[in-house]
């Protein structure tokens, strides 16, 4: 199961880090989420996992997953994993991983976003939602 995450991450760099940008703004640079990705069929309650990509300018921390559940939310999850991307047109990217988990079997639109900081400022900051469509959760 590890060797598909791993693989399922690798992926999804190669897939989405050509399209990630920074943006800037008044308090420094800011996150944008590029993706929500979740393999499905999932099974309820066992944790599985679940990979934002997103601008990952240096210096920000304390990073934070919020989901959704067919708008049921948001649930808050902490960081399980990050790694590091980078395009050499547009600069660093993060593959955020978290281990979501879901009590009922249904089939679900999943959406989320993340909330972070800014170290230089102390700023806090969201990225916009990203929809990982519809999960089936056996």
């Amino acid at each position: 199961m590890k060797r598909i995450a791993v693989f399922f991450v690798i992926a999804v760099v190669v897939w989405v880090a050509p399209s990630c940008a920074t943006i800037s703004g008044k308090n420094g640079p800011q996150v944008k989420a590029v993706s929500l990705m979740i393999n499905s069929p999932v099974r309820a309650r066992v944790p599985y996992p679940a990979v934002i990509v997103c601008t990952l300018p240096v210096g920000i921390d304390r990073i934070k997953g919020y989901f959704f559940w067919n708008g049921e939310g948001p649930f808050e999850y902490t960081l399980s994993n990050a790694e590091l991307a980078t395009d050499p047109q547009l600069g660093p990217c993060g593959v955020l991983l978290f281990n979501l988990y879901t009590g009922r079997p249904a089939t679900y639109t999943i959406t989320g976003y993340i909330t972070y900081r800014n170290v230089t400022t102390g700023a806090r900051g969201q990225t916009n939602t990203v929809s990982a469509g519809s999960i089936r959760v056996q």
